[in-house]
């Protein structure tokens, strides 16, 4: 979205496509959005890592402009799916609008990069036949998928919502690979501890230093409060210790987090629900804690349990959105 704005801004027109329909196995989930700047030619986002986006942007040359949107559908033969490497059985269809120079689309798409900027979602109208875009403030909530199209398939709502975030509470050889799944998957990630021996212990920071992780050492409960307290937010604790992780751990179940769990035995886990408890934690904020945390795969070793973790936070994740 900041790249649309920003060639918008430049005076450049944009060529703006949203993923509304997939069966099989599908390289970009429902809702992924890809954009194209004919004039520069560059490109941000993607619909399916790199073929179909090819021979879009080859289409588009050719094309110009267009006076309104037009679905594009690829993968509809065996042909094609080997054509741009789709998986067996994949298709896609995908919505192409041409985003013109003109001030009422910077405004449009400026609203929602500022949208998302506050951690809010927001619902995108787009009527296919005629072009006309709009914003809806209702609660996101009540549009169920992603996205939707109406008996007709005119009109299309698109809900977009920010950049998953996932907060890791402790450094260690878990959260090490933890780390690495996370940005694959697409969670903004912050690692937090207040121990700056362990945020500094040889091997673990020369491997979080190489990823696009932000590192703090600060009391991580403050921290939540401030910026990881929305419905896009995931709180994970692996610190081991009851002074980083149980304050914290009160501040995640107290905010608008979709996910909050902590790593640890049954009887570690038993421990820890005793003494919120005794801190004030009610029974019913202490039932939406995942502990032990991760899906049950028999996990042993830290790379093991990292998977255990994703794995339970990409369900999580595809049930709060939908």
């Amino acid at each position: 979205m900041q790249s649309v704005c920003a060639w918008l801004k430049e005076g450049y027109a944009v060529w703006y496509v949203t993923v509304i329909k997939t069966w099989g196995t599908s390289p970009r989930p429902v809702g992924s959005l890809f954009a194209y700047n004919p004039v520069t030619d560059e490109v941000s986002g993607s619909l399916s890592g790199g073929c179909v986006e090819q021979d879009l942007i080859d289409e588009l040359i050719q094309l110009g402009n267009a006076t309104r949107p037009f679905k594009k559908l690829y993968g509809v033969n065996e042909q094609e799916r080997s054509q741009f490497l789709l998986p067996c059985g994949g298709r896609l269809e995908l919505v192409v609008e041409y985003v013109a120079t003109d001030s009422s689309y910077l405004e449009h798409f400026s609203e929602i990069a500022a949208c998302l900027r506050n951690r809010n979602s927001i619902i995108r109208s787009v009527n296919l036949d005629s072009g006309r875009i709009a914003l809806l403030h209702a609660d996101p909530s009540e549009l169920r998928e992603n996205v939707s199209l109406n008996h007709q398939e005119t009109d299309l709502r698109h809900r977009i919502g920010p950049q998953y975030k996932l907060l890791i509470l402790g450094v260690g050889d878990i959260t090490d690979y933890l780390v690495s799944l996370a940005i694959s998957a697409e969670f903004s990630v912050t690692v937090c501890d207040p121990r700056e021996a362990f945020l500094k212990r040889s091997g673990s920071s020369d491997r979080l230093s190489n990823q696009h992780v932000e590192r703090l050492a600060c009391l991580p409960d403050d921290l939540i409060q401030e910026r990881f307290s929305d419905p896009c937010c995931a709180v994970v604790a692996l610190a081991h210790d009851p002074r980083v992780d149980d304050l914290a751990l009160m501040a995640a179940l107290d905010s608008d987090a979709f996910f909050v769990g902590a790593i640890g035995s049954r009887v570690t886990c038993s421990k820890r629900l005793d003494r919120l408890s005794s801190l004030g934690m009610a029974s019913g904020k202490l039932a939406q804690l995942h502990a032990p945390i991760g899906l049950p795969i028999h996990s042993q070793t830290p790379f093991e349990i990292a998977i255990s973790i994703m794995a339970q936070l990409i369900k999580k994740r595809h049930l709060h959105s939908v």
